[in-house]
């Protein structure tokens, strides 16, 4: 199924359903932010192959209400943001910290105003080595000086430590939870394993089975 428009690279506001259902988790996440919490990840249990959308429309309907918005690809081994962008295949987040740049990232503006995407870029087989270092602190700080909100969309949390990396370098995460799909015991370990953590969980958002 191909999402291409003429004006944007996908349809992601099918109908007036669609457009309800992602204005109404924005505002219950805009309810829960405050200044302190810029930065969220979006996890799942297990996998998911909604998630990246839903960030997608997520990040879209913040810009839409005139916040500046950062998607970061964090799922760099199953990437999909810059497909669903249709930014191609380029440069991303594992060559930002592999080659520390600094001034020329690889951020790149989205047909919809006040939001761009970092993709994933390069694979890089052992990714977390990245993610932990001083470095990326410092990128997150400084997104968060330039940013209203940041989203990152993660690998499923029971299988990838990139997620777990992740979750602990932002402000809280958002864990989705996919109707008739999503094992129940996998939602409770992966909640009790990020309150163990002391990870900041924001809310479920609920995708309805089709």
């Amino acid at each position: 199924m191909s999402f291409k428009q003429k004006k944007y690279p996908f349809s992601l506001y099918q109908d007036a359903k669609t457009i309800n259902q992602t204005n109404m988790i924005r505002k219950n996440i805009e309810v829960l932010l405050n200044s302190e919490v810029k930065c969220l990840t979006i996890t799942s249990a297990e996998l998911n192959d909604k998630k990246p959308l839903i960030t997608a429309k997520l990040g879209i309907s913040f810009a839409e209400q005139g916040k500046n918005v950062l998607l970061i690809d964090g799922n760099v081994h199953c990437p999909s943001l810059h497909q669903l962008f249709d930014l191609g295949s380029s440069e991303g987040l594992t060559d930002v910290l592999v080659n520390r740049q600094s001034r020329h990232l690889p951020i790149k503006q989205t047909s919809y105003k006040g939001l761009d995407v970092l993709p994933a870029g390069s694979h890089f087989r052992n990714a977390s080595t990245l993610l932990v270092s001083k470095y990326f602190d410092e990128l997150i700080k400084r997104w968060k000086e330039e940013y209203d909100l940041i989203l990152f969309e993660t690998p499923q949390f029971l299988e990838e430590t990139d997620s777990h990396i992740l979750a602990a370098k932002c402000d809280a995460t958002m864990l989705v939870v996919e109707e008739r799909k999503t094992k129940a015991d996998a939602v409770v370990k992966t909640k009790n394993m990020l309150e163990k953590a002391r990870i900041h969980v924001l809310g479920v958002i609920w995708s309805p089975a089709h």
